[in-house]
């Protein structure tokens, strides 16, 4: 991580790296990876018609499963949501962790259940508490239609999953950078899961953090709150050298901080 910082960008932060470093190297860490899931930074980039291939092939599983005994015995969704949720999961899991359903990984599937999941999904808690059921509906199907091998380790995985997914999801010190600014903002009263309401709630944010600065405020963390903001700050603003809120991938002071 620190070869990478020193390619390409320091890691500014506002905090302190004597109390905060473990948690702004996973953040470093996961900012340099990219959220695109390609693996490049990795050694393991998967090419484009890979990609196209993979999901092609989910979509089939998906509409196949949707019309299995596995999706029709599940009492939350019909066998149509059941397809479109699982296609819907493998896109996202493949995105982040390289999950490729036809030939399922145990390493991978417990990345994507412990790790990709409770780091980035901002879904309420019925969401994480929903999912290992579907997945275990899933993976009976691809054992029964002769796709997974050896499915016990599977099985246990989900059935291990039903406590602690949820747990993990729910505990703030698991979520990436990017879940904890959106979480934020749907503690304000913003729907951050519309593209919408996050340009609404990037576009408050960033009203509060221009006022802030030209109002002298101290970096080090004034806990004085704005009479006229729609949220509370409660976390330490970003720094100058953070990465922009917007998503641009370049540093807050030379994108919507030129502002201030």
């Amino acid at each position: 991580m620190l070869e990478d910082c020193c390619d390409r960008r320091e890691p500014g932060y506002s905090g302190s790296w004597r109390t905060d470093w473990p948690q702004r190297c996973r953040d470093w860490a996961e900012y340099f990876d990219g959220p695109w899931g390609d693996g490049s930074e990795r050694g393991d980039k998967v090419s484009e018609r890979e990609k196209e291939r993979i999901l092609e092939e989910h979509a089939r599983l998906a509409r196949e499963f949707g019309g299995s005994p596995y999706a029709a015995e599940l009492s939350d969704l019909t066998p149509e949501e059941a397809a479109g949720e699982i296609e819907n999961w493998l896109t996202l899991a493949h995105q982040y962790t390289s999950l490729a359903a036809g030939r399922m990984s145990l390493a991978v599937l417990r990345k994507a259940l412990y790790i990709w999941m409770p780091a980035r999904l901002i879904d309420p808690p019925e969401y994480f508490e929903q999912l290992p059921f579907l997945l275990a509906a899933f993976l009976r199907f691809l054992h029964a239609s002769g796709r997974l091998d050896q499915p016990e380790p599977f099985f246990a995985l989900a059935e291990e999953a039903r406590t602690r997914l949820p747990e993990l999801a729910a505990d703030p010190t698991n979520w990436s950078w990017g879940k904890s600014f959106l979480m934020r903002g749907q503690r304000a009263g913003f729907d951050v899961s519309t593209e919408e309401g996050r340009a609404a709630w990037i576009q408050a944010f960033l009203e509060i953090q221009s006022a802030e600065l030209r109002n002298g405020k101290d970096e080090a963390g004034d806990q004085e709150e704005y009479v006229t903001a729609p949220i509370h700050r409660d976390e330490p603003r970003v720094g100058r050298n953070d990465p922009c809120p917007c998503g641009s991938g370049r540093k807050y002071k030379k994108c919507h901080g030129l502002a201030a």
